[in-house]
């Protein structure tokens, strides 16, 4: 015989997350319903929930915004009716929770999973996980875990101590690691040995051994319920529930406990310390807290609420806010043992039924009957409360669409109840044959996904390459036109000092060019060939003056004059007048001769030169004589005493040294002709040099031409 658990849910279902399909959008009186499996716990978040069937199995419905059902299907908005978390099959899972966007379950082995929008599941990245992982973990087993608003914690044993690992958003310190920062994997907060944690909007409590009961976080509403409205960073005791040994602790917009007697305090939405409710019983089992309301279960199986009724999420019929606990009349004579608070809807879990062999009473399904049915169920006084609660049970029965246990036997049931069972079938062929194709189409799309993953990196490492190689290009380019500048600069220079050495060397050659042109002759060298034209004349005279004196011949001969001549022969074998008178004018041209030889010595001009020559060939020449009879006269001269010399001067016979003094004037003119000659053959050389300089510095203007 089968069996199912009944479920009874109120509040609001924009979303499903109730698992009534039914397009009202909250419901303020309980619905029962049934979805064929048996249950052993159930967990609400803001807009969807999650139940864990016998078999470990977990079903989920609700919203599926950032993949908080854990199915896969991003193509999915929301679903009404459970649907199965296949990817968490065969790994035995133990407790489920369900946060603001995110959800997570420990398995059998004390594996954590998780799954939902970004840093909340855990898993070091932002990433969205439409489908459970498992979060990677210090600690070697998890024992529980809780999700709250938009952070989770979880207790866990390492070395043989109970810790608590929380993650997710820390704004407000809820993550008690002594700092505001988000965690993005989970860490171990500043407590020990602790036992159970629960997380609520933006602040978390520890229970831990002892029964102690820690908070930390956001405090503006006092729900930490340290007697102040700040904030905490660690998690810090409840000085005030120290009297009071704490059994179950609860967290959502406000916080609440039990202690082992069953008595229930609360705190925050401005309460600052723990308080007792009025009215409320005090043999409590189940407490569990929603935005801003409560729900908790007796020991006679009562379920009693208390806060906020915006969406009828107290289950009393109306949607008016309570200030005293209120009893949920529409469960009476029930038998609820467990609840779970959302953002503003309840799910409660029943007792395990069983299913009957025979279902043949032929049950009116109509909208109206099904109607009737709960409108009675919240009434206990009514007179036919008996028969609509059988009926209603089996109409519950028969609504069941699939179970991960029911099987059909053909033996179990009738034959007016097959056309039922036929229909399941049918609809759970249809469910599945659509799921494959889900299935199928996510393989194409991962495949697909991978596929462009690979073309992604191979075109983001060719990308960085080619970025990689314009930069060392860019570099090169830049490190080139550094050079070419630098280069180009100093060649500037260079070529600037050689036009300035070239433009001064202009200069130069310019200003020496005037220099040899208006250079004028020497006027001492000029005076002084002057004076020796004049003795030279004066000489002449005298020989001139002597000859007719002596009535002799006015030229010398080779003849040899007779012992009463007036002439003596000299040592060179010439013949010479002897007169004192002309032995003073002979010292005295002797001595300007040697003036004259001096001086040509001395002498810097080449123009000086020539004339000097030219001023002495003319001065050779005696007055009264002709040029020609001066020639021939001191052609006798000279070849008698074997010089080959114009400018040789006579020598007399009274004076020994005469010739020698001769000789030596005539070396010194013969001298001073082959410097001018040197001289010349050297200003012509200098010119060539110089115009050659000057056309390869018009062609080549930044050579160098230092050494030239």
């Amino acid at each position: 015989m089968d069996s199912y658990t009944e479920v009874y849910t109120w509040g609001s279902n924009s979303y499903g997350q109730m698992g009534l399909e039914a397009s009202k959008n909250y419901f303020p009186i309980p619905r029962i319903c049934s979805f064929g499996v048996l249950i052993i716990q159930v967990s609400c978040g803001n807009d969807h929930s999650a139940f864990l069937s016998t078999q470990h199995y977990i079903y989920t419905m609700g919203s599926n915004s950032d993949g908080k059902l854990g199915l896969g299907d991003k193509s999915l908005t929301c679903s009404s009716f459970p649907l199965l978390v296949e990817s968490l099959v065969g790994c035995k899972i133990t407790q489920i929770s369900c946060g603001g966007s995110h959800s997570a379950a420990v398995s059998h082995e004390g594996d954590l999973y998780t799954w939902g929008k970004g840093a909340m599941t855990g898993h070091g990245d932002l990433v969205t996980r439409w489908s459970p992982e498992k979060v990677h973990l210090d600690c070697t087993y998890i024992l529980q875990v809780s999700c709250g608003h938009n952070h989770s914690g979880a207790v866990g044993i390492q070395n043989t101590e109970r810790i608590c690992l929380t993650w997710g958003y820390g704004e407000s310190g809820q993550l008690g690691i002594g700092t505001k920062e988000n965690l993005e994997k989970p860490d171990k907060a500043s407590i020990s040995d602790v036992k159970e944690v629960a997380c609520g909007e933006d602040f978390t409590i520890f229970l831990n051994s002892q029964g102690k009961v820690f908070t930390c976080g956001k405090g503006n509403l006092g729900q930490l319920g340290l007697g102040s409205l700040k904030d905490t960073l660690l998690p810090t005791r409840i000085k005030t529930l120290d009297h009071v040994f704490i059994n179950k602790i609860a967290a959502g917009g406000l916080a609440g406990c039990l202690t082992e007697d069953g008595n229930l305090l609360v705190w925050g939405l401005g309460t600052v310390s723990p308080m007792q409710i009025r009215s409320c019983p005090k043999d409590l089992v189940d407490i569990s807290i929603g935005k801003r309301f409560l729900t908790v279960i007796t020991r006679t199986s009562s379920v009693w609420s208390w806060g906020n009724n915006h969406h009828g999420q107290l289950g009393i019929g109306d949607l008016e806010e309570k200030d005293s606990i209120c009893l949920v009349t529409g469960l009476n004579k029930k038998k609820p043992r467990l609840v779970a608070c959302g953002n503003d809807f309840v799910i409660v879990l029943g007792e395990d039924l069983k299913t009957q062999k025979s279902l043949s009473i032929k049950i009116d399904r109509s909208p109206e009957k099904t109607r009737e049915l709960n409108d009675n169920l919240s009434s206990p006084y009514d007179e036919n409360k008996k028969s609509l609660r059988k009926e209603h049970k089996k109409s519950s029965r028969e609504q069941f669409w699939s179970s991960e246990r029911n099987e059909i036997r053909d033996g179990d049931v009738g034959v007016k109840d097959l056309s039922l069972y036929d229909s399941a079938l049918r609809k759970m062929n249809q469910l599945l044959v659509q799921k494959e194709k889900q299935l199928q189409v996510e393989k194409d799309l991962r495949i697909k996904n991978e596929r462009y993953r690979q073309i992604y990196v191979e075109l983001e490492e060719k990308l960085a390459s080619v970025v990689k190689s314009i930069e060392i290009e860019k570099l090169r380019r830049e490190e080139l036109e550094i050079g070419y500048t630098k280069k180009e600069s100093r060649f500037l220079s260079i070529i600037r000092e050689k036009d300035e050495e070239i433009s001064q060397m202009k200069m130069e050659n310019s200003s020496l060019r005037k220099k040899l042109d208006n250079k004028k002759p020497c006027t001492t060298c000029f005076n002084i060939l002057t004076e020796f034209n004049a003795l030279k004349e004066k000489n002449e005279s005298l020989l001139f003056e002597l000859s007719k004196k002596n009535s002799g011949p006015s030229t010398f001969h080779s003849k040899k004059p007779t012992k009463d001549s007036a002439f003596s022969p000299n040592t060179s074998g010439l013949y010479v007048p002897q007169s004192p008178s002309f032995d003073k004018s002979l010292d005295k041209s002797m001595d300007r001769h040697k003036m004259i030889n001096n001086q040509l010595k001395f002498s810097r001009s080449e123009s000086e030169l020539l004339k000097l020559i030219d001023t002495t060939n003319n001065a050779g020449k005696s007055p009264g004589r002709t040029d020609r009879s001066n020639e021939q006269h001191l052609h006798m001269l000279n070849m008698e005493k074997g010089v080959d010399d114009e400018f040789a001067l006579p020598t007399f016979r009274n004076r020994e040294n005469s010739f020698s003094m001769q000789k030596n004037l005539k070396n010194s003119l013969a001298d001073i002709k082959a410097r001018i000659t040197a001289l010349n053959s050297n200003r012509s050389e200098l010119q060539t040099k110089m115009e050659v300089l000057e056309m390869k510095l018009l062609h080549n203007p930044s050579q160098n031409y230092d050494q030239a």
